[in-house]
């Protein structure tokens, strides 16, 4: 026993000093690096609602008020009758309207007027329209009738159309008494280009217009110059003499007008003949 204690004694020595020797071995795990994440916050913000129809309608008439705009009359009545003026032109190429015929009380009278008032202005554009001479003198006359009165304004030509007028309204039966306020003053005449008027031979013809051609060319021009509604309507025309036949050229506005001036120039001595051609111009 005491042997084997021996041996191994040394022997556990020499294990333990070879054991020191060599050093134990330690493994090291290196720690994952640190990753910083930074939470993503998601903010909802409920949306406001908002209807859109689907069908818009729009008006297809928007209706504006107009404004009122107050006239104040003449007179302290209405007027009960007016006969509203035309405007035409006469022969001489003056501007004429028809009378305007009301009845009416004055101012400063608040009774109205009568039934027989409305006749007597009746009495008196009939009258007037009978007599195209004394509507005439009457186109820019203004006759108002109250109570059997007559008042007469507005313009005449001459002395002597107002003085026609006047006696005419004051012979009416009903009329007791005729104020008359007419003006004498100048007509105002109607500015219209004279159609041309020559003397001269068709065209390739060689010779030349005679003393005839030159006379009728005159008288055509004293025609259109005497007659004022004629010379209106060919103031487009052109119109040229030779042989003694009268050839129309240029326009007119109506059929009536272009017929009026064939048969004005057909009708005047030594015209053997009339070439129409005289267009219509339906834009002037």
């Amino acid at each position: 026993m005491k042997k084997l204690m021996f041996v191994l004694l040394p022997l556990s020595l020499l294990l333990g000093c070879a054991s020191h020797r060599y050093p134990a071995k330690y493994t090291y795990s290196v720690p994952p690096s640190t990753t910083t994440v930074t939470p993503t916050y998601a903010y909802t913000t409920a949306p406001s609602t908002v209807t859109v129809p689907s069908t818009v309608t729009v008006p297809s008439t928007v209706t504006v008020s107009s404004p009122v705009v107050t006239v104040p009359p003449t007179s302290a009545q209405p007027v009960t009758r007016v006969y509203a003026p035309g405007t035409t032109v006469d022969s001489t190429g003056v501007i004429t309207t028809t009378p305007v015929i009301v009845t009416e009380a004055p101012t400063g009278v608040t009774t109205q007027p009568s039934a027989t008032d409305v006749a007597l202005a009746d009495s008196i554009r009939q009258s007037l329209t009978a007599d195209g001479a004394l509507n005439a003198s009457a186109r820019n006359a203004r006759i108002s009738v109250y109570d059997g009165t007559v008042t007469m304004s507005g313009t005449a030509t001459s002395a002597a159309e107002r003085d026609r007028l006047h006696a005419a309204v004051a012979a009416i039966p009903g009329i007791y008494q005729v104020i008359d306020r007419v003006e004498v003053s100048q007509p105002v005449k109607v500015v219209t280009p004279a159609p041309l008027v020559s003397a001269e031979p068709p065209i390739g013809i060689s010779a030349r217009p005679t003393s005839s051609d030159f006379a009728l060319a005159d008288s055509i021009r004293g025609m259109l110059a005497t007659d004022g509604g004629l010379n209106l309507a060919a103031r487009n025309a052109r119109v040229s003499v030779y042989n003694g036949e009268v050839t129309l050229g240029g326009t007119t506005v109506t059929q009536a007008d272009r017929e009026r001036i064939h048969s004005a120039i057909a009708a005047l001595p030594g015209v053997n003949r009339v070439n129409d051609r005289i267009q219509l111009d339906l834009h002037n």
